[in-house]
């Protein structure tokens, strides 16, 4: 592999060792990120940027919806328990039907924070993925490229070698998440979207009817304190109002279990496979590119066509 750089890099040690310097100043002076955001790459940023903007938006809104949710649901629970010693025997019937909601609810919460948790590392390695990748990781695979011309005799090791593979992780560092961000922003304007904001309209609405099943037992409990008729009037008047709620909410169970199934995929979906996807991705092109017969063969091919220009030179 030490032939390869020798091949395309026909110059002594000495203006190869000034060339590296001189890139190294500019990678590890910031001079190299100035440059590159003034190519297209800079838009490449523009989209991780805005994937982990808007994406972490969409997860710390999902999370308080749903946060609110399963306390409204642990309010109207605690407080048809106490309704059970009147003989009304309504506390069951409502445990029973938001039992199923409540489980669902705390897995969807789960995964929210842990979407959430997954967005902010993003948010935060792209912040440093510049000064990571470019200042520190490909400054240092420039100094074992010096390293390897200078003293790639003396050491057992193949500095070249250890050198290109920094490389390759400092572009993986640089760009991973940019990449990731344009994938996840192609993929939710085209496929997600609608199924995001769907299921987003259906879990509010199931919000809305719990309110008013928490209001309806609020009510009812509230309605102790006075006298025994009005206990039993007010709970002869919400009793019915309270069952039409829960059968409501019976015959929409299917439709918000599949919203909050809908929405669990969708952030899964963007904050785990998607972005171990674009990894692996980058992983088997960086490979290919620089796989070991690539090297070789273009090394061969170099020296072909060094062979050519000096047959060329010796007839002339």
């Amino acid at each position: 592999m030490n032939k390869l750089l020798s091949s395309i890099w026909p110059l002594n040690n000495s203006l190869k060792t000034v060339t590296l310097l001189i890139l190294l100043a500019l990678s590890f002076t910031n001079s190299l990120n100035t440059i590159i955001d003034e190519t297209p790459v800079r838009h490449l940023d523009s989209k991780g940027e805005e994937y982990v903007n808007q994406t972490l938006k969409r997860a710390f809104v999902s999370f308080a919806t749903i946060r609110v949710m399963n306390a409204v649901i642990s309010v109207v629970q605690d407080t048809t328990i106490d309704l059970t010693p009147m003989g009304i025997g309504t506390s069951v019937a409502i445990g029973e039907a938001l039992d199923p909601i409540n489980d669902m609810v705390e897995r969807a919460s789960y995964v929210m924070l842990l979407s959430t948790v997954s967005l902010s590392a993003q948010k935060i390695m792209l912040a440093v993925s510049p000064v990571l990748g470019i200042n520190i990781l490909f400054s240092i695979s420039l100094l074992f490229f010096i390293a390897n011309i200078w003293f790639k005799n003396y050491v057992k090791y193949d500095l070249f070698k250890i050198g290109m593979k920094i490389m390759l992780i400092s572009v993986v560092v640089r760009f991973f998440i940019p990449c990731v961000g344009l994938v996840n922003d192609y993929l939710y304007e085209n496929y997600l979207n609608n199924t995001y904001k769907k299921s987003t309209e259906n879990i509010n609405n199931l919000n809305d009817k719990l309110d008013n099943i928490s209001n309806i037992t609020q009510n009812i409990s509230n309605s102790k304190a006075g006298i025994f008729s009005r206990i039993r009037n007010t709970i002869k008047e919400a009793i019915p109002k309270l069952t039409n709620e829960l059968n409501q909410l019976t015959v929409k169970f299917k439709e918000v279990m599949n919203s909050f199934i809908d929405i669990i995929t969708i952030f899964i979906i963007q904050t785990v496979l998607i972005p171990l996807l674009v990894l692996w991705v980058i992983r088997k092109m960086l490979k290919s590119v620089f796989s070991e017969k690539k090297i070789s063969l273009i090394n061969d091919k170099l020296k072909v066509i060094a062979g050519r220009k000096t047959v060329s030179r010796e007839q002339t």
